[in-house]
């Protein structure tokens, strides 16, 4: 089945030596419901096959989709740890990487014009460019027009790209889409794991529209209990630390956060998923002259 939600990367998050530890854990949220794409334009073919490698156990753990943008020959190299590959218009024709690389994984392509020939032995297409982006700042975005009309002529599941934050994402499953695909709305966010889920919370069929601007919750209604300096909190089941310290009104950077007795090293409070019953001591530290 195709995921709904389709997390892409880019050269610079894999350069990112913190990329393997903040994927697994999104990975580990996200499960079957999250595609992650291995996408890196100018990033090296040994590189890619080498994170698809570090990829590959979280994926299976987990039940995540993993897929390879452009390169054929790293997802060929993977043996079947990748789900499937997604073309560019750089990339060998459909018919042709369907031939090397069998019916069993998922093959898509990106389309940014309704003109556009695709190929057959194509899985979903990806649309965009749907509203304006800071991945292609001078492409005028066509808005979920085009997904409609390409619903329609295309026959095939649409996962809409460009800009879509979570609030759009209700607008463009009732244009036609099957899904989304980012890359800052998830990885940029100030909690990572809470923005995952409330992609897919919205993504489900049943999907909620617009929850209220000033929640600070996880989409799940269910709670749990932690220590934080001594005293009980009742907070969202799966927040992170970083959560948590957003809903503190705390300044990441200036809190050190010991979690069950050991120190959170404060590039991982994003990835750090709390459970029931964490005891926290919160330092918080003010500059002074």
């Amino acid at each position: 089945m195709l995921p709904r939600l389709h997390l892409l990367t880019n050269d610079d998050l894999l350069a990112d030596e913190r990329l393997l530890r903040r994927a697994g854990a999104l990975m580990e949220r996200g499960g079957g419901r999250l595609a992650l794409h291995l996408r890196g334009p100018r990033t090296p073919g040994r590189r890619l096959y080498e994170l698809g490698v570090a990829f590959a156990g979280p994926a299976a753990a987990t039940g995540a989709h993993l897929l390879v943008n452009d390169r054929v020959d790293v997802a060929m190299a993977l043996r079947g740890s990748a789900s499937g590959v997604h073309l560019g218009g750089r990339s060998l024709p459909p018919a042709e990487a369907r031939s090397l690389l069998g019916d069993e994984v998922l093959l898509g392509r990106s389309i940014h014009g309704e003109g556009e020939t695709t190929g057959e032995g194509l899985d979903y297409l990806m649309v965009g460019t749907i509203y304006r982006s800071e991945s292609h700042p001078g492409r005028e975005p066509a808005g979920p027009a085009r997904v409609e009309r390409l619903a329609a002529a295309r026959g095939l599941p649409l996962l809409a790209v460009g800009g879509v934050t979570p609030g759009r994402v209700g607008e463009l499953r009732r244009a036609g889409a099957h899904g989304v695909a980012v890359i800052r709305g998830v990885w940029d966010a100030p909690d990572p794991g809470r923005a995952l889920d409330d992609y897919l919370a919205r993504l489900e069929p049943d999907g909620r529209e617009d929850p209220p601007m000033s929640s600070k919750t996880d989409p799940s209604t269910r709670t749990m209990t932690l220590v934080v300096n001594g005293d009980e909190r009742e907070v969202p089941h799966g927040l992170t630390i970083a959560g948590l310290l957003e809903a503190l009104e705390l300044v990441p950077g200036t809190v050190v956060v010991e979690r069950n007795r050991e120190i959170v090293p404060r590039e991982a409070h994003a990835e750090v998923t709390l459970a029931e019953g964490d005891q926290l001591e919160l330092v918080h530290f003010v500059g002074g002259g």
